[in-house]
């Protein structure tokens, strides 16, 4: 099963240094009074902050910076990677962003479940033996999968009308992996986070 992305859930630490506040201010300030919802582990006074309580308060109080700056985190800056340009693509995104490449369909499965990413790199223009377009209406259709960006790579001289590649099927495409900004990706991401 997909883990959602809208399950993760955070302590009040790592809400402070998302904010850029201190921790009291979190627990105290936003939690304490109502402000920031969430839950207290039974037998503790520990407090968790599920990440669709967080994004609701960063909107409530028109914290778009912080908003923007959590994206960054975590799965949102995980993706699976699933053709014969992996290695390039993980290159050119660099170590801010970790790509999980998977030989085949089975080991994508596993990947996506295992990883949670924000995000699936389809090569429509080096599948494999993957045929790009039916994986990608074939992983559409999975429970959770709603959360995730699709981002088709396809070369610059490959026509839109080519039969492997259906710009339909994905969030965003891009033709030059090696001047593919990881922004780009992140961008994708948050527009399927909120």
């Amino acid at each position: 099963m997909v883990k959602m992305r809208t399950l993760q859930i955070f302590s009040t630490g790592q809400v402070a240094r998302i904010c850029l506040v201190a921790p009291r201010t979190v627990s105290k300030n936003w939690f304490d009074s109502g402000r920031l919802r969430g839950y207290r582990i039974p037998g503790s006074r520990d407090r968790r902050i599920p990440l669709e309580h967080l994004i609701a308060f960063l909107r409530e109080y028109k914290m778009q910076d912080i908003l923007d700056r959590l994206v960054t985190i975590g799965s949102e800056c995980t993706g699976v990677y699933i053709g014969a340009g992996g290695e390039a693509c993980a290159a050119a995104l660099g170590a801010d962003f970790k790509l999980h490449i998977a030989s085949n369909q089975i080991e994508l499965g596993f990947m996506i479940g295992r990883y949670a990413p924000g995000s699936v790199l389809i090569d429509f223009a080096r599948p494999g033996k993957d045929n790009p377009a039916a994986l990608c209406a074939g992983l559409r259709a999975l429970p959770g999968m709603e959360a995730v960006a699709f981002i088709g790579i396809r070369d610059a001289d490959m026509s839109d009308a080519a039969a492997s590649f259906d710009p339909s099927l994905v969030d965003a495409s891009v033709s030059d992996v090696l001047n593919f900004l990881l922004s780009e990706i992140v961008s994708q991401v948050a527009k399927k986070a909120l």
